[in-house]
């Protein structure tokens, strides 16, 4: 088989079955519209419970940058740990909804693509099913990706707190550089252990366990490294593509927002950005496919008649 071969198969997959991209774009949009609503609630609340004083509509109406930054540190001052308490909740409320929406939506789509790719009894048996003991296994894969997320974004804060605190006289370029630098470790161990568990959940049907998966997904990667590197640096490049295309056509409407009111240019912004998440969402199920084109690959067919009976 050629390198390039699961990557076209995996476009092929996701051309010819329309179906996971929308599944695809329903669990995941599900879940980002409930978070943005989140977001935006949390802080239109935390807003309204600050209190302004007169004295500080006077310095807001001032004019100087220097009496209004004044008046501005009075209003947020003392409500830091307010602000804190609830993003804490909205973060851990969406962790909890992620991981059941990426259980249900992600396992429906992997025993497709398995179903699709894989011509042993194992996709055949998966297809049109989501059994118990795989919707387990699903559920500990999705939430250990999250934990690790949830892991990941305090490990950055806590050492931006900690570089302050031991760099108290260094100044901010030096702090900077360093929180630069904890910053991509963090990152590169977080991208890898959750591109691990995200190629996990193509296996939760033949291991019924995620550490069984994991190790598939790890026996996979040692096997196919050399299509698996190319494939990941296909789809980067692509994915790099989309994010200049987006950045070259997202501010062409402002171009019109002295002629137009502000609404139909935030409109038109806003859809520009959907189609933008659509096109990455496109390519990473695309990607995912490729590897289970990839997982397939050297399994003999297995007639549908002859294949057990899964649940």
């Amino acid at each position: 088989m050629s390198t390039f071969s699961p990557v076209g198969a995996g476009f092929r997959t996701v051309v010819r079955q329309p179906g996971l991209l929308l599944r695809e774009l329903a669990w995941r949009w599900t879940w980002g519209g409930t978070a943005l609503v989140l977001v935006t609630f949390t802080f239109r609340e935390y807003l309204r419970s600050l209190t302004v004083t007169t004295t500080d509509q006077l310095l807001l109406s001032s004019g100087q940058p220097i009496l209004v930054g004044r008046a501005i540190a009075n209003i947020f001052r003392g409500s830091g740990e307010r602000l804190e308490s609830a993003l804490l909740l909205v973060v851990v409320a969406c962790a909890v909804l992620w991981v059941v929406l990426a259980t249900l939506g992600r396992g429906a789509i992997a025993a497709r693509l398995q179903a699709s790719a894989s011509r042993g009894p194992g996709g055949r048996a998966f297809e049109g099913q989501y059994p118990l003991r795989i919707a387990e296994a699903m559920l500990k894969l999705q939430t250990l990706r999250a934990v690790i997320f949830l892991a990941f974004g305090a490990a950055v804060y806590g050492s931006g707190l900690l570089l302050a605190h031991l760099l108290p006289q260094s100044g901010f370029g030096v702090w900077a550089i360093l929180f630069v630098n904890v910053f991509l470790l963090l990152s590169g161990a977080w991208s890898f252990l959750n591109w691990l568990l995200s190629l996990s959940t193509l296996f939760a049907n033949d291991a019924n366990t995620a550490s069984g998966a994991m190790v598939r997904a790890i026996d996979l990667w040692r096997e196919r490294r050399g299509p698996m590197l190319t494939a990941g640096i296909i789809f980067g490049l692509l994915h790099l593509v989309a994010i200049v295309g987006l950045n070259a056509v997202l501010w062409l409407p402002l171009g019109f927002a002295q002629l137009l009111p502000v609404r139909p240019v935030l409109a038109v912004m806003g859809l520009i950005v959907l189609l933008y998440c659509a096109v990455v969402d496109f390519l990473l199920l695309a990607r995912l496919a490729a590897y289970a084109d990839m997982a397939a690959e050297g399994v003999e067919p297995v007639e549908a008649s002859a294949a057990p009976r899964a649940g």
